[in-house]
């Protein structure tokens, strides 16, 4: 029903309706608006923040201490900052950073592994963290007061002493490839990521992403000499509040840290930023039906002279549900699910100013041009009074809960420090607030606003888009596709007529040793039943139930129990679905790509169908203390299967080929044992998959059926 209908069949009572806010949506808000302004011209004023008596000490090595004492819980906090970060780790090893911190953690130290440390601090409910950011650390602990004479010297510990140990460091990159391997599931993690990218440039420490040849770079000895060179007294403020005498706990910092000795550190010269250039780009995502945009470019530092204009600003365009961009792209067009922009501060280089909306596919374009449109509107014409002073009140009310512990209040003058800004800002804050007239924001939304200089990001489907995202200018789609890791080149040896003849001799023998070729190609339908025992999962080795259906060559099913639920995939042709306790969803092409690619993989299947492949024999290789004769199938893509043939029996004995695992690609060495006569075809039994030379998981079959009835609807959609 549309809104002229609805006014026709009401009449007389429009006038009321508008009255109550009912079917005038611009009336009621500027009613709303009115009634917040009546509440907020009533509330008394603020009151200056009181700060509390907050101690700056330094020890001999150059360790800065604040401290602040709180007696209203018997808890105890402390947080270091260090000068270290990513914008400091090498181009070929990004991630070094991150992983450094996390490790220093988790591994422990000598006399307190990561894993016993985790035990003793969870007896206490106590805490200590350890990250490492883009141009600062962050070392956390949390303890009750009774129990810092316990913890205080493994924070120091952890914080001097780290040992980082290799099987940490594995897990961690292991962690870490699994993530980048699922990094283009999610479109609003693709629009974060590539929305920086295009606003600091690909190749910036503050927007570079993290690929597998970084992760496989990256060694123990890199985080224990990035730690080495980082960590020191003399580049760390240290905070510390709670319920303590600050005299005995400055001696007992003096203690843990006194006779750490300070370096001299020489910091490289912070990365350069350019000016973002103005840009129209898309992400193409199948299975989404609404559009991530996002926009932005390079905005400014702590330091910019038009700071509280801009934090004033912030309210009025794109902060809350009084802004602008709200009222007009959400409540009155009912354009998106979430809209936003802000002029974000940055502590130690220029932050983005950043816009962000999430719409209807068929509603795309229209909402990035009345976001545009909005954007245009604060650089040409001042804001009025009215979200003026509301944007006002918000932020002062805002500045006071910030500030809710004594220990805020030391945290921030510390960081205020730590990044050289100005010593006066807490005192100052509400008194630059108030000063900020609509002159001021127009002169900075002038300044440093630059709607027709805007990255422009579109994560979503085209085809559903109301116009061609060219309407906005000339497109630049962006790649996605995750970069394969450099593996060793495999050197095969150049092919010659003899060890083609060897090659293809071999492999009819091997046919012959699983049933021959007229009992495989016999094979019409097949069901295997059996368990999968994943060896580390986060909740250790994880055991999967596995029935695996074929029929034919274009149907495929596989039905997976686990202690988490049943999962279902189902491949019928191109057509695909996956099933599990989530929900139900189509199989992307890719998908689809993959579950064939395994099936052709099979044993059976490539001895089936060997015209596929070109055999060539390279010699007697030993694996396993035990002969093999190797030969490599090749197919006209160049893709390559190494198999590894038992010289008597020519059964096939192990199969390498690179894979895509858990984490991303990885090299596959399969081996078959138990292999068995069912039906009087070959089957191993039992398998044993090493992903990059280390036991992945080992597979079990307890059932197998060759040629069983199998009704046709297992492979339709899962209902």
């Amino acid at each position: 029903m549309t809104r002229q209908w609805t006014l026709k069949l009401l009449g007389g009572l429009l006038v009321l309706a508008v009255m109550a806010g009912v079917l005038a949506p611009d009336a009621a808000q500027a009613a709303r608006k009115r009634r917040i302004d009546r509440i907020m011209e009533n509330t008394p004023a603020l009151r200056d923040i009181r700060l509390p008596d907050i101690q700056r000490r330094t020890l001999d090595n150059g360790l800065v201490v604040y401290l602040v004492e709180n007696h209203d819980l018997p808890l105890v906090q402390i947080r270091a900052l260090i000068r270290a970060g990513a914008i400091y780790e090498p181009a070929g090893k990004v991630g070094l950073a991150g992983f450094t911190g996390e490790v220093m953690r988790t591994g422990g130290t000598e006399a307190h592994p990561g894993d016993a440390l985790d035990v003793f601090l969870e007896d206490l409910g106590a805490r200590i963290e350890v990250n490492i950011d883009d141009a600062s650390g962050l070392a956390a602990m949390n303890c009750l007061a009774e129990h810092l004479d316990q913890v205080l010297p493994l924070y120091a510990e952890v914080l001097r002493e780290p040992v980082f140990p290799q099987e940490k460091l594995d897990l961690i990159k292991t962690q870490a490839k699994s993530a980048i391997s699922r990094r283009n599931d999610d479109a609003g993690q693709i629009a974060r990521r590539e929305i920086n990218k295009l606003i600091f440039g690909a190749d910036s420490p503050y927007a570079r992403a993290q690929e597998y040849d970084h992760v496989n770079a990256i060694e123990r000895g890199d985080l224990a000499e990035f730690h080495e060179y980082f960590f020191h007294p003399n580049n760390m403020i240290l905070v510390a509040g709670g319920d303590f005498d600050a005299d005995d706990l400055y001696g007992r910092l003096e203690a843990a840290f006194g006779d750490w000795p300070p370096v001299e550190t020489f910091y490289p010269p912070d990365p350069i930023l350019e000016e973002t250039p103005a840009s129209v780009n898309y992400v193409y995502k199948e299975d989404v039906n609404q559009s991530k945009v996002r926009m932005g470019h390079l905005g400014i530092r702590h330091d910019d002279e038009y700071l509280f204009p801009l934090l004033v600003l912030n309210e009025i365009l794109g902060g809350g549900f009084g802004s602008r961009l709200v009222d007009e792209v959400r409540t009155k067009r009912e354009l998106a699910y979430s809209v936003g922009a802000y002029m974000l501060t940055g502590d130690h280089h220029r932050a983005p100013f950043y816009v962000g909306c999430d719409t209807k596919s068929e509603s795309t374009v229209k909402a990035i041009r009345l976001i545009l449109d909005e954007i245009r509107r604060v650089t040409v014409e001042p804001v009025t009074e009215a979200e003026l002073h509301r944007a006002k009140a918000g932020l002062k009310n805002a500045f006071v809960f910030r500030f809710d512990s004594p220990f805020d209040i030391a945290w921030t003058q510390a960081e205020t420090e730590f990044w050289s800004k100005d010593p006066e800002y807490l005192d100052n804050y509400l008194r630059n607030i108030d000063a900020v007239t609509a002159a001021d924001i127009l002169a900075a939304a002038q300044a440093r606003i630059r709607p027709d200089e805007l990255a422009i990001l579109v994560v979503g489907r085209a085809e559903d888009f109301d116009e061609p995202l060219d309407a906005l200018g000339a497109v630049n789609e962006i790649d996605i596709t995750i970069p394969e890791p450099s593996f060793a080149e495999e050197v095969i040896p150049a092919a010659t007529e003899a060890s083609l003849a060897e090659g293809e001799r071999l492999m009819a023998d091997c046919c012959r040793a699983y049933g021959g070729q007229r009992k495989l190609a016999g094979i019409r339908a097949l069901e295997t039943r059996g368990d999968l025992t994943v060896q580390e999962t986060p909740v250790g080795p994880l055991t999967l139930g596995i029935v695996n259906r074929a029929l034919g060559d274009d149907r495929l099913r596989i039905d997976t129990t686990s202690p988490f639920g049943s999962m279902v995939q189902v491949v019928n042709g191109d057509e695909g679905w996956a099933k599990n306790p989530m929900g139900k969803q189509a199989m992307t092409a890719e998908m689809i790509a993959d579950a064939w690619q395994g099936e052709r993989r099979s044993v059976l299947h490539l001895l089936r169908d060997r015209e596929a492949w070109r055999a060539q024999y390279v010699g007697r290789h030993e694996l396993d203390g035990a002969p093999r004769d190797v030969v490599y199938l090749l197919d006209e893509a160049g893709e390559w299967l190494k198999l590894y043939l038992e010289p008597e029996s020519h059964l096939i004995r192990a199969m390498e080929y690179k894979d895509k695992g858990e984490t991303g690609p990885v090299r596959n060495l399969t081996t078959f044992d138990e292999i068995r006569r069912v039906d009087g075809v070959g089957i191993a039994h039992a398998l044993r998959i090493h992903h990059d030379g280390k036991l992945f998981a080992t597979y079990s079959l307890s059932e197998v059926r060759i040629n069983p009835d199998l009704a046709p609807d297992l492979f339709t959609e899962p209902e």
